[in-house]
């Protein structure tokens, strides 16, 4: 908000960019493993 009130852009611009730079940093790590749910735990 403050950046948005500075005039540099807004504050819905800062989140994607903050967004799609905490998904490339995560797609870059390795994942862990995941499994499916059993049918009877749903």
């Amino acid at each position: 908000m403050r950046l948005e009130r500075a005039g540099a852009s807004t504050a819905r611009a800062w989140l994607a960019m903050q967004a799609n730079y905490d998904l490339a940093q995560a797609m870059d790590r390795e994942q862990p493993k995941i499994r499916r749910l059993d049918d009877e735990a749903a």
